[in-house]
């Protein structure tokens, strides 16, 4: 299974204190992980971020910024994904950044996979909603 997956899950991989650090077994499974290229600038900003706040040490973020690039079978160009990720935030409310991870998921007629229980409620009732999940149960 292909699946679109957000900075959200991703660094949530690495990061122990994140609660998503369960979603693991993905890089461990046959599914086909795929995000924008603009996971690794929203990445490096969330790593910084926790640096600054001393949730984790410089080093560590260094280190999950470059086990990123491993962790994906596809990286997509942001460019051709900005005019939908553009008009899905307008219709949305929501900001652009996260609405590339929608397109690409649009594009490629997968699910994006997020942690971002506030873009998932936002998604509700709208003809996005069935574009984004929240993390998965690993399945023995």
């Amino acid at each position: 299974m292909k699946l679109v997956v957000d900075a959200s899950i991703a660094l949530g991989w690495f990061i122990r204190q994140e609660i998503y650090q369960d979603q693991f077994f993905l890089l461990e499974s046959d599914h086909i992980l795929v995000a924008p290229d603009l996971i690794f600038p929203e990445s490096a900003n969330a790593l910084w971020r926790l640096v600054n706040a001393e949730r984790i040490l410089p080093e560590q973020g260094w280190r999950t910024l470059a086990a990123l690039d491993e962790c994906f079978d596809l990286i997509a160009p942001s460019k051709a994904l900005a005019e939908t990720a553009l008009s899905m935030a307008s219709r949305l409310n929501h900001p652009a950044y996260d609405c590339f991870y929608l397109a690409l998921a649009e594009r490629e007629g997968v699910q994006m996979l997020t942690a971002d229980k506030k873009l998932l409620r936002k998604l509700e009732a709208t003809p996005f909603e069935a574009l984004a999940i929240g993390p998965i149960e690993k399945r023995v």
